[in-house]
């Protein structure tokens, strides 16, 4: 294959993921029928006329009926592969983010009653929705507020900690291409999770500005601990600046 194809490939794979989150958005927001129709259907039919002319390209490009113009620099290269390589990022660490919370809720005693990541049905029966949720898990037996808490805290805490070990290993190693991108990239959502989890819902906007969860789910859980907030809040910030320092250095010696 290809390298155009392949990038061509994964943009259109990408392009169909984001016809279908609008789909079911838009389903859900208007109770359409589960049909196409225009103009009730104005984020998602755009959506799938890109993804048909991308499909279109990638075959046609495969089979060099047609030449795509491609950046031929390894700097150009590596703003293409860094940005391919989000949505998958993105994925991973919310993955990362609910299996924390099953661990840790596990650890506290709970028992898993159901599991989704994005479009995918987990526990108890694996399946494909139509609702969207970034990650939800959800546990009982939690038998007092403490044990509640650790399992609020064991998704963000379990994706800092992810974020510190690939910042380590960044700085201690040095990776080949597109593995270098893809891991700074985890690293810096992880970077990300408990600050802005703690921050936008105070202000009423979701964990990550237009998705995710709707409560500052990390406060609540330091709460229900017992953990003294102004230290929680200092905890943060300087764990905050250690990373940023840290994936700063990891993408200046690159």
């Amino acid at each position: 294959m290809r390298k155009s194809t392949f990038y061509l490939a994964l943009l259109t794979l990408l392009s169909s993921f984001l016809a279908i989150f609008t789909y079911s958005y838009e389903s859900k927001s208007t109770n359409l029928l589960p049909v196409i129709t225009y103009p009730l259907r104005i984020f998602t039919l755009p959506l799938i006329i890109i993804f048909v002319i991308l499909a279109t390209l990638t075959l046609l490009n495969e089979k060099q009926a047609i030449q795509i113009p491609w950046p031929t620099s390894i700097k150009g290269e590596k703003y293409l592969q860094a940005l391919l390589l989000l949505p998958p990022s993105g994925f991973i660490m919310a993955l990362t983010h609910e299996i924390g919370h099953l661990i840790w809720g596990l650890i506290a005693g709970g028992k898993l009653t159901y599991m989704q990541i994005t479009f995918i049905i987990l526990y108890p029966n694996p399946s494909i929705t139509s609702t969207f949720k970034l990650g939800l898990v959800q546990m009982n037996n939690l038998k007092n507020p403490f044990n509640y808490g650790i399992f609020l805290l064991g998704g963000t805490l379990t994706t800092t900690i992810i974020s510190y070990t690939i910042a380590l290993t960044l700085n201690i190693k040095k990776l080949k291409q597109p593995y270098n991108i893809l891991l700074t990239e985890l690293g810096i959502i992880g970077l990300l999770d408990m600050p802005l989890y703690t921050t936008l819902p105070q202000i009423n906007l979701p964990h990550w500005f237009i998705i995710g969860g709707t409560t500052p789910e990390p406060l609540i859980a330091i709460k229900k601990l017992n953990f003294p907030e102004p230290i929680y809040y200092l905890t943060l910030l300087l764990s905050l600046i250690i990373l940023s320092i840290l994936y700063t250095r990891s993408i200046l010696k690159k």
